[in-house]
């Protein structure tokens, strides 16, 4: 990864940015920190992400988890249309975070279509 940094770190300053504004548009945004002592990945399991937002709208509810510097995922789900679709990140600048960041932010608000980037 090139001059991203510390992704959970940029994700909390993300989330402290954007919180009163996701909820003033309506959005309930939570942030969840993986504790530095928490317990280990168990053998088989995906992956706990370091750190991760929850962003929920109505039945449609997205998350965004990074893991320590080697990118994260997206997840988008609508539970009254079933659409659900994931997205796995690797990014290579802030802007490329805040970018699709923001894309999972507005199909939260506003659509139940899986976003074209999206597998």
């Amino acid at each position: 990864m090139s001059d991203v940094g510390g992704l959970p770190d940029w994700l909390e300053a993300w989330f402290a940015e954007r919180e009163n504004e996701c909820r003033a548009r309506g959005v309930d945004a939570v942030l969840w920190i993986r504790p530095a002592g928490g317990p280990p990945d168990r053998p088989g399991r995906k992956a706990t992400p370091d750190a991760k937002v929850d962003l929920e709208v109505g039945s449609r509810w997205g998350n965004i988890g990074v893991f320590g510097e080697s990118g994260g995922s997206l997840t988008g789900v609508d539970f009254v249309t079933e659409v659900a679709w994931q997205a796995y990140l690797h990014p290579q600048s802030p802007e490329d975070l805040d970018a699709v960041v923001d894309q999972a932010l507005a199909w939260a608000e506003a659509t139940a279509e899986m976003p074209s980037w999206a597998s």
